[in-house]
């Protein structure tokens, strides 16, 4: 590509980058959104012919689908709906876990989890959604964009990527918790060690409500399951498919965030026809705990525009 070209698609990138700095949630904030929830949600099941899909809907307008990440719970978007809900039919659903929902874990694939994800929209009777992939979800919804484009309208990858390769450690831890049984939290002490060491902001500067919250939903995560989706992530790479995504994508990112490198965002950012992004500031991992507020603001502004084009 000639120089001027390339000078030009670089600082048509950086129009595309927003900046948001919104203050972090509060304790009353979290607690307000959590009594709205169990007041208003509704929770079902359905059989997806693999597993048991636990989900839940709130609110009403534009059908907005929540895909939780490797070691999360539906309910971390919580916070992201109560503000949302009044403008969006808000769902959010569990992953298999090969456990209590059930699912064959070691045959699951991309394909899987995407079909997965259709078959929970045919049956809430669903045609057209926008997609909110969190983290290791981001995979899932790029699959289901590309597989699935008249279902999966327009996506919202919240510190996604499209390849992230695992660290030689990470693949050992990846390998040796596949075969084992129990949570998460069955091991508290190391447990609570790395979420601090992965989220220090999160677990010793905000709320102790949240904090609690962004815990108990790592704890609850069967421990080979979560080695199963990083091993998933291992065995991905979706960057061949990013051109051929001709849906709106809003990459959220966060300049704290220590488990996504910065080169899995721009892998995004160049390959997607139609991205763009908004980085949230102080913020790390999980803006869906620490900064809901920024999250839901990013995504409305998002689809308010991409669905007036």
């Amino acid at each position: 590509m000639p120089g001027g070209d390339h000078g030009s698609h670089a600082r048509l990138r950086e129009k595309m980058t927003r900046m948001l700095s919104l203050s972090p949630v509060t304790a009353e904030q979290f607690l307000q959104a959590w009594q709205n929830y169990r007041q208003q949600a509704y929770h079902g099941q359905v059989w997806t012919g693999r597993y048991h899909l636990r989900y839940f809907t709130w609110g009403q307008g534009q059908p907005l689908v929540f895909i939780h990440g490797m070691a999360d719970a539906p309910e971390a978007f919580v916070m992201v709906m109560d503000q949302l809900r009044q403008r969006h039919l808000c769902v959010a659903y569990a992953l298999p876990d090969g456990c209590r929902l059930g699912g064959l874990l070691s045959r699951y694939q991309l394909n899987d989890y995407a079909e997965d994800l259709i078959t929970l929209l045919a049956h809430l009777g669903i045609a057209a959604a926008a997609i909110v992939g969190s983290s290791f979800g981001s995979l899932i919804c790029l699959y289901a964009m590309h597989r699935y484009p008249q279902s999966c309208r327009w996506g919202i990858l919240q510190n996604g990527f499209a390849y992230r390769p695992l660290s030689r450690w990470e693949r050992l831890l990846t390998r040796w918790g596949r075969a084992l049984p129990g949570w998460l939290g069955d091991w508290p002490n190391l447990h609570a060690l790395v979420m601090r060491y992965l989220e220090p902001t999160l677990v010793c500067g905000l709320p102790a409500p949240v904090a609690a919250a962004y815990l108990r939903h790592a704890a609850s995560t069967p421990i080979a399951a979560a080695a199963w989706r990083a091993w998933t992530i291992a065995q991905s790479d979706l960057r061949p498919l990013l051109p051929g995504i001709q849906q709106p994508v809003l990459l959220i990112t966060a300049d704290q965030d220590r488990l996504v490198p910065r080169d899995c965002w721009q892998q995004l950012q160049e390959g997607l026809p139609h991205g763009q992004r908004v980085e949230i500031t102080t913020c790390g991992h999980y803006p869906q705990y620490s900064h809901p507020a920024a999250m839901a603001e990013a995504i409305e502004a998002f689809l308010r525009s991409a669905m007036s084009e």
